[in-house]
């Protein structure tokens, strides 16, 4: 007899609403006792489910987690890729944030970033004390650097007349100009204007970055998060062998997790080991997400373990 699949952990369904009046679709992970609240925000055409295991690992190790799907993105929340922009990721952060805290009933969150919303992470954190720490993994912090290499051209000094309608992000088509005029209205587009959110952060910002990451310069991440350029706490860790993507390398994806666990413990003082989760957890937390995911698409009722076929 097959025994039917079971989440590690159960899926907490929230939602938030940008003041466009967006839906943000919300998923938490929450432990029996935990020891602190963390939002992941997820990178640029990724959905939740993409994260279950980064989520599954914070979980077992005492951490409340919750993730989101930006407005204007993949996934469940509102909105369609082609009209993103990077304003799109701060508005979804902080009304996940918002709801988050009214969930759990406390100002004191952790956020971890993954690539792109690291921008938006490091504005918020610089305007909310309530953020605790940023902990950002392969995050961006040369805006333009970074676009240029995605797009294959750098779109920042061009005239908006000359942009061309669509640019793609991996295949997946974004309205050029209305892409470019937020990231200059916003003030995204310049590494100068990220060491300013930076700067003004009081709390700790750890940055864990891939020194072959042929999006993010790890000396750029240096210049901007090094020891000695803030008087408040500022930790780099380069790990190497691994990229962007952290899906290709299995192995550098795992010591991306230990360190994530090992800096949130170390936030705490909690000298407890790291507990790995088996692997047929984490498998079994993808398939149960993506499985409820198709569910939330298709306009269905929720799952239940209990009720949940054979993978």
């Amino acid at each position: 007899m097959t025994r039917p699949l079971e989440p590690a952990f159960a899926v907490d369904e929230l939602s938030a609403t940008t003041p466009s009046g967006q839906r943000v679709a919300i998923w938490g992970l929450r432990p029996a006792a935990p020891r602190r609240v963390v939002v992941i925000g997820g990178g640029m055409a990724r959905s939740m489910p993409s994260f279950a295991p980064f989520a599954t690992y914070l979980a077992a190790n005492g951490s409340a987690v919750y993730r989101f799907d930006s407005v204007n993105n993949v996934g469940l929340s509102d909105g369609e890729i082609e009209d993103f922009q990077v304003s799109d990721l701060a508005r979804s952060l902080e009304a996940t944030v918002a709801a988050v805290r009214r969930h759990e009933g406390t100002d004191a969150v952790v956020l971890v970033p993954v690539s792109l919303t690291a921008r938006p992470a490091f504005r918020l954190a610089s305007r909310d004390r309530g953020i605790a720490a940023v902990l950002s993994v392969v995050g961006v912090v040369n805006f333009r650097a970074t676009m240029a290499v995605v797009f294959g051209i750098d779109y920042a000094p061009i005239p908006e007349r000359d942009l061309p309608e669509f640019v793609p992000f991996e295949k997946l088509p974004i309205r050029g100009p209305e892409f470019w005029r937020d990231a200059h209205e916003a003030a995204w587009w310049e590494m100068a204007d990220t060491r300013r959110d930076v700067d003004a952060i009081e709390a700790p910002v750890i940055a864990l970055s891939s020194r072959e990451d042929s999006w993010v310069s790890i000396e750029d991440v240096r210049a901007v998060i090094g020891p000695g350029v803030s008087r408040h706490p500022r930790v780099v860790y380069e790990l190497p062998y691994a990229g962007h993507d952290l899906g290709v390398n299995l192995a550098a994806a795992r010591r991306h997790l230990n360190q994530v666990v090992t800096c949130l413990a170390d936030l705490d003082g909690d000298p407890r080991p790291t507990v790995e989760p088996p692997h047929q957890d984490l498998i079994h937390q993808v398939i149960w997400e993506r499985r409820l995911q198709r569910s939330r698409q298709a306009g269905q009722l929720p799952l239940t373990p209990q009720g949940a076929s054979p993978a």
